[in-house]
């Protein structure tokens, strides 16, 4: 049998849903090496606690030293056979749910103060994890288009915006239901004033004060500009 090229495997593969593409995975290494990409293209799905476990192996030195006051047991796996973050196009941060399951799975000793509930501190360890992935994905794709992120709050989105300086790629960036403030509103005001590639913003339900009334004006007058109930 004579063995189809890559590129008419590719067109093959990307009309594939992701159960099949699974499959794809277990064949050979040709047919591996060409579903991998397809998978990891985009993350919609923080829900799985085995995927917040594989990020968290991409995690480089710095990143973690974000994550020592929580004392976290961070995964000490061996490396995996690709660097899966590279291909990652999409991101939708949108749930920490599969953190947080994460944090029970493994069940992470630590010490809660009395008045204040084991679920609550997960909580805020989860918000942690999350800005600090969403960091290491802004470090380590190479081709990231869209990035929309909900639920964190002005300290996490500071440790974000060196990252989001750099990036050179992004055309959608999306922000909800955050809580940044008056000072975050000026951070990302900065950041997005300097961006020469974004095309859509998107601000919905965040707490920016007038500094993100303000960004608008600052972009492109070709870029289209989204928000919703300014706070």
């Amino acid at each position: 049998m004579i063995a189809l090229p890559n590129e008419c495997l590719f067109e093959i593969f990307i009309n594939l849903k992701n159960e099949y593409l699974f499959s794809c995975l277990l064949v050979n290494r040709k047919w591996c090496r060409i579903a991998v990409p397809m998978l990891w293209s985009k993350l919609n799905n923080f829900k799985s606690r085995k995927l917040i476990k594989m990020c968290l192996l991409s995690l480089n030195t710095e990143e973690k030293k974000q994550l020592l006051p929580f004392k976290i047991m961070l995964p000490n796996s061996p490396k995996p056979l690709f660097e899966y973050t590279t291909f990652i196009e999409t991101i939708y941060l949108d749930t920490d749910s599969g953190i947080i399951d994460w944090l029970y799975r493994e069940e992470h000793k630590q010490s809660y103060p009395p008045h204040i509930k084991k679920e609550e501190c997960f909580k805020n360890i989860a918000q942690t994890i999350g800005s600090t992935l969403i960091s290491m994905f802004l470090r380590t794709t190479i081709n990231l288009k869209d990035l929309r992120i909900c639920h964190i709050y002005y300290n996490q989105m500071i440790n974000l915006i060196e990252n989001l300086c750099k990036n050179n790629t992004l055309n959608f960036l999306g922000f909800a239901n955050d809580k940044f403030g008056y000072e975050g509103g000026r951070e990302l005001a900065k950041v997005l004033y300097n961006n020469t590639t974004l095309t859509y913003l998107y601000i919905g339900n965040n707490q920016l004060g007038s500094e993100g009334v303000c960004l608008y004006p600052n972009k492109n007058k070709d870029q289209v500009f989204s928000k919703q109930r300014y706070g």
